[in-house]
């Protein structure tokens, strides 16, 4: 679970770096590096997408931060 959850927090940064070039440079890193529109940049926000979903849930159950939110 370690390496799975850890695995999401890096592919839900490189999203977000991702998401921040585009609002402030309007330059997408992932359609520079996988092509604009591919299927690969598509098959990269669909695994950004899910990792955060999965994230969100691990987060919601895993007791030491379940602590942290009340």
């Amino acid at each position: 679970m370690r390496i799975t959850s850890l695995t999401a927090f890096l592919i839900i940064v490189m999203g977000g770096l991702d998401m921040l070039c585009w609002g402030i440079f309007s330059f997408s890193i992932s359609a520079f590096v996988l092509g604009e529109g591919s299927f690969l940049q598509r098959l990269f926000f669909c695994l950004v997408g899910t990792s955060t979903i999965f994230f969100v849930a691990f987060v919601k159950t895993y007791k030491p931060f379940r602590t942290l939110c009340k």
